[in-house]
């Protein structure tokens, strides 16, 4: 395992340069590529590589090959709805195999060129076309469908009516939380996929969705709370904090005295909150594969330290749906992929 971490360390901190000897080699060979290279395709490309880099390196730490090949699967979809010749594509995951064979061990190397040739092959033919997420609303369905094409729209206001409407005719927050909020961000991020909203329309719905759900806190926070506290929190580098906010808020409504902290927390700053407010649980959020070393750092430090040691750990978020056991590779005691298991979990390691 250190090896692999090693290995990590290495390849991130020699991203920069990996990516342009990349793109040197690509140019080099390939005088066709050389031609339509523009500055803004040079930036691109150039970001898009050093991307590249930093799932291999975490494929290649964790020993999980799903973490690179299923984000080149994403990329293959992304770069199909903005017109990028896949060929292109290819072609860079092979003189990106080709230089990778300076900077790591041999059998390192050869485990990360196994992964990079497989997942090249993804771009010989069209991504498949993602399933839409509002078919997991339910009963609001078409209430969410309406929540979304208002904020696609810039309509904050109507949406929040809507929502607040919902709420004082009787549909309990939790039902607005499961069958509207959350397939309306994961329906979101598919949108953006896809190339059908832009980045900062997602940004848009998302900075809405944060606000409205805000609007219903006074009708949230109004129970009484049992004794068992909950942190829920990102780990340093993790941006995405709509899930586990979601998620603080479903164990606020269950009883539990919820703490969250938000996105890209340092784990300094995570240890010292877990020491001065006697937290029973900690509940950690990894969205971005390339984060989860992060999150097994934070839960070794933890782990080493006399006082907070004792204390349980669960993790969720898209990163862990990319390998089999990740949890537990990273050291956690249990993960949870939705709500409920979230809730049954934590009830399980606090009795």
């Amino acid at each position: 395992m250190t090896d692999r971490f090693v290995a990590r360390a290495t390849l991130l901190q020699q991203k920069t340069f990996i990516a342009e000897k990349v793109l040197e080699l690509h140019t080099n060979e390939s005088p066709a590529f050389g031609s339509k290279l523009t500055d803004r395709y040079r930036y691109y490309y150039l970001q898009d590589t050093e991307y590249h880099i930093m799932y291999l390196a975490e494929a290649v730490a964790l020993e999980e090959p799903g973490i690179f090949k299923s984000y080149i699967n994403w990329a293959n979809t992304f770069f199909s709805s903005i017109a990028v010749d896949l060929r292109d594509c290819a072609d860079n995951l092979y003189f990106f195999q080709k230089v990778l064979e300076e900077f790591l061990p041999s059998g390192l190397s050869d485990e990360a060129a196994a992964m990079i040739s497989d997942a090249r092959k993804l771009f010989e033919s069209p991504p498949p076309v993602p399933d839409s997420y509002l078919i997991r609303s339910g009963k609001l369905r078409a209430e969410a469908e309406q929540y979304l094409s208002l904020l696609i729209n810039g309509e904050r206001r109507p949406a929040s009516d809507l929502i607040l409407r919902l709420h004082f005719e009787g549909t309990s927050i939790s039902e607005i939380y499961s069958e509207i909020f959350i397939p309306v961000q994961l329906e979101t991020g598919i949108l953006w996929q896809t190339g059908k909203i832009n980045v900062a329309q997602e940004h848009f719905i998302t900075a809405s969705t944060q606000f409205i759900m805000s609007r219903l806190y006074p009708f949230m926070f109004s129970g009484n709370r049992g004794n068992n506290k909950i942190l829920v929190t990102c780990i340093n580098g993790e941006l995405h904090e709509m899930g586990p906010r979601i998620i603080s808020d479903f164990f606020e409504m269950k009883g539990w005295d919820s703490h969250f902290l938000g996105a890209n927390t340092p784990a300094a700053g995570i240890i010292d909150y877990l020491k001065k407010y006697s937290i029973n649980l900690l509940a950690l959020s990894v969205t971005m594969p390339y984060n989860l070393s992060n999150a097994a750092l934070l839960i070794r430090k933890i782990r080493e330290n006399d006082t907070e040691k004792q204390i349980k750990i669960i993790v969720g978020g898209y990163a862990f749906s990319k390998g089999d056991g990740l949890w537990e590779k990273i050291g956690a005691d249990g993960h949870a992929d939705n709500i409920e298991a979230a809730l049954s979990l934590a009830d399980s390691l606090s009795i």
